[in-house]
């Protein structure tokens, strides 16, 4: 049995960066923390560390961090017992340049939960579920359909339904 995946028709929106195949990706951000008096690092930023240096009294710590997480880590540090007054930090944010060979859909939906059932243990579960797996004999073979429960590759037939952009505008138009 062939189970179809169906659009929900509630997601369907134009994508505002239809068509392009370019995209500047924030990644992490480096954060130097000038502290004027020397203190041990709390355990849980030492693994953000990359450099430490010392000198007269003044402590220079470089961390890398995600996204926006230079005012949480002041916060962390004025936690930890040091005044804000005597903290001074700069974020560079570093971002990764992408190009893609495949242009960026004109329009972006998600579908509608469905439930399958394997063709192995008879188990009935939500296509979400599957998982991807991928093996190497002589040909290197993967499968995105790998039954949750028992572990069986291919377990059922699943397919997405797929909309024309014309079919798409409609549906949006019609709300």
């Amino acid at each position: 049995m062939v189970y179809t995946i169906k659009i929900d028709r509630r997601t369907i929106k134009r994508n505002p960066t239809a068509g392009q195949k370019e995209y500047l990706v924030p990644c992490q951000s480096i954060v130097t923390l000038m502290v004027k008096h020397i203190m041990e690092l709390p355990t849980d930023l030492k693994g953000h560390l990359i450099e430490r240096t010392n000198k007269d009294g003044l402590q220079k710590s470089t961390f890398i961090i995600d996204g926006n997480d230079a005012p949480e880590l002041l916060k962390r540090l004025t936690k930890y017992g040091v005044p804000k007054e005597h903290i001074w930090y700069n974020v560079e944010r570093q971002c990764e340049h992408i190009r893609s060979y495949t242009p960026e859909p004109n329009y972006l939906y998600k579908y509608l939960d469905c439930k399958v059932q394997c063709c192995n243990c008879d188990e009935i579960f939500s296509y979400r579920e599957l998982v991807f797996d991928d093996g190497c004999d002589e040909d290197y073979v993967t499968s995105d359909r790998v039954c949750p429960e028992c572990g069986e590759w291919d377990c059922c037939e699943v397919e997405c339904e797929k909309l024309s952009d014309q079919e798409l505008e409609k549906i949006i138009k019609s709300r």
